[in-house]
């Protein structure tokens, strides 16, 4: 047995060394593929809002593509008065005074000659190299560039590349090169743009392997992929994280090696002969079930550390296993029933909710959808949706306190008295007045709720809402993006009788949108805690702003789904989203989701 014990424990404390040297290795390697990649990140970022900040970089994107062979370009000169692009600046605006190219739109920019399109177009491009030039120098990368790809991916375009001091621009191997130079893609590299093209930002090793490439998407348009490219050289860290390890390897057999030889003898004299009396005992136990026998057999192991207590802990054991038994029958039956009953309850839960969608398939001036996934067995949140008459469609969202079942009947009695007193035709501010008397005058348990009422009229697209202490919702105007709405705030319903709320109002155009939501949305938290927030709602929206309410939801779900990974959920998920379309479009065929899936 002491050779077993021996071989087994030496052999596992070496694989054990091994697997960690292993580990250590990879994680490091990891570690600085992941702090290179944020800091590839922050500058794809930083980059993306320098081109951004011109209102007309969509338009300079896709002529500098489309037209670079006949461009005349300076290419890494600091601006100043005596350089090409600040003469092409003066002759610009001794042409057109009034025209600002820093501030110039794609209308502006459209509206000029076109030889002063190129020229404008010259100049915006020089300002960018000698930008990116000090951007290079400032973050200390390799290469910085961007690219225009598009389908099958297989070639990319170089469109702009930083220089630095010691490097020479041209078109030969190993040299910075101009606009308009075709690079080939691997087949990594090509994984990485079509992740990053799918939203992702990915990274790949280049053909050298030396280098990691990290992309980020600038933009779509025209069919083409505009993208930035962060190069950065890793062969150096792999170098470092190699020689610690080895250094690290011959520290860890030296002590494995005289670890196991200590650890092997004390094992079997104090520990593997006890615990073998010990086993004999519990197998006698699992024979007989008589508790009698097993401590007869435990008082013949003489120990003098905590095995003497295992010893006493087993026999003590051994008698109320045989007491408990029954008890652990019972317990398990009725914690069948209460998961049984827990089921049904969410099953009633959501019975109150509309569920069913299209919820107006005849309606073609309005568009909406909404979803309630609780946190636990049953939930606080709740939604409701309804047309008070033929013009006027009332929405509610709110957010009871607390979680779990006492939640769960506070939501239900709740959600059927605010929707009752909403379909009386009340205004918003009195339907919130008239329900936090009612709260107030039946809440023993001082429970209070959260709440958005809107009341939408189809044919003037005015939207009068009310808001009890809840989420700003997000609205997005026709033609535009979605905006954090900071509407009036009044006091949560249930915290002091006599209240008086007020109500305000937002003109709805055909096309427009409103998005309301309660807080598990931003505050779902990822794996190291950090929230989802408000800003990443935003950009999720407006990701999906062409698709319709009910895509919106359901992409916002697997947003969530994807940022909080394993992490359990902190609350309730509840959203709602409405498009108003106009009452102009009656007979209008309405898409169905199914259809952009």
């Amino acid at each position: 047995m002491l050779t077993q014990v021996a071989v087994l424990f030496i052999g596992g404390v070496m694989a054990i060394g091994l697997l960690s040297l292993y580990t250590l290795y990879a994680f490091s390697m990891r570690y600085v593929r992941n702090e290179l990649k944020k800091d590839a990140e922050h500058i794809a970022m930083d980059l993306g809002s320098h081109i951004e900040k011109y209102p007309a970089s969509e338009w300079m994107l896709n002529y500098w593509y489309e037209n670079y062979p006949e461009m005349d370009i300076e290419y890494d000169a600091d601006y100043s008065a005596d350089t090409r692009t600040a003469e092409k600046y003066r002759l610009l605006m001794e042409r057109h005074p009034d025209f600002l190219p820093e501030y110039a739109s794609t209308e502006d920019v459209e509206a000029l000659p076109e030889e002063d399109q190129k020229l404008y177009a010259e100049i915006a491009y020089s300002w960018l190299i000698t930008g990116i030039d000090r951007m290079q120098k400032s973050y200390n990368t390799d290469y910085l560039f961007g690219v225009v790809t598009q389908e099958p991916y297989d070639k990319r375009i170089v469109l702009f590349i930083a220089k630095g001091e010691d490097d020479v621009r041209g078109d030969e191997p190993g040299q910075i090169y101009p606009i308009g130079r075709e690079l080939k893609v691997s087949d990594s590299q090509r994984k990485a743009i079509l992740n990053t093209v799918s939203g992702t930002p990915s990274d790949a090793p280049n053909r050298a392997g030396d280098y990691v490439d990290y992309y980020s998407l600038l933009m779509s348009s025209e069919g083409r992929d505009y993208l930035i490219c962060v190069t950065r050289n890793v062969k150096g860290f792999q170098r470092a994280v190699r020689a610690l390890t080895k250094e690290y390897s011959r520290l860890m057999i030296l002590f494995l090696t005289a670890l196991s030889a200590l650890c092997v003898f004390w094992l079997l004299h104090l520990i593997v002969r006890p615990l073998d009396q010990i086993q004999q005992s519990i197998r006698a136990y699992t024979r007989t079930k008589d508790s009698n026998e097993v401590i007869r057999r435990l008082s013949e192991v003489h120990s003098r550390n905590e095995l003497n207590r295992l010893c006493t802990d087993v026999a003590d054991m051994a008698r109320e296993i045989d007491s408990y038994t029954d008890e652990i029958t019972k317990i398990t039956a009725e914690r069948g029933k209460i998961e049984a009953e827990l089921a049904l309850a969410n099953r009633i839960q959501m019975t109150v909710l509309p569920r069913v969608f299209p919820a107006y398939p005849d309606r073609t001036d309005f568009d909406i959808y909404a979803s309630m996934t609780p946190a636990k067995e049953v939930g606080g949140d709740f939604y409701d949706f309804f047309l008070v008459d033929e013009t006027h469609l009332c929405m509610v969202m709110a957010d009871v306190s607390g979680k779990g079942i006492p939640a769960a009947l506070f939501m239900m009695s709740s959600k059927i008295s605010l929707s009752n007193i909403s379909k009386q035709g009340r205004s918003p501010a009195r339907v919130f007045t008239e329900f936090n008397d009612e709260v107030c005058a039946n809440n023993p348990e001082e429970m209070f709720i959260t709440a958005w009422v809107g009341i939408l009229n189809l044919e003037t697209g005015i939207l009068t809402a009310a808001n009890a202490g809840h989420e700003y919702p997000m609205f997005m105007q026709a033609g535009s993006k979605y905006i954090l709405y900071p509407d009036h705030h009044d006091p949560v319903l249930g915290a002091m009788e006599g209240l008086k709320y007020h109500e305000y109002e937002i003109k709805m155009k055909p096309g427009a949108r409103i998005f309301v939501y309660t807080d598990g949305l931003a505050e779902a938290v990822d794996p190291q805690g950090s929230m989802f927030g408000t800003k990443r709602i935003l950009e999720q929206l407006n990701r999906t702003r062409e698709l319709p309410p009910e895509l919106v939801l359901e992409e916002m779900k697997q947003a969530i789904h994807l940022y909080v990974q394993s992490a359990e959920p902190f609350d309730d998920l509840t959203m709602l989203c409405v498009e108003y379309r106009g009452p102009d479009r009656a007979g209008e065929h309405v898409v169905n989701p199914a259809e952009n899936r």
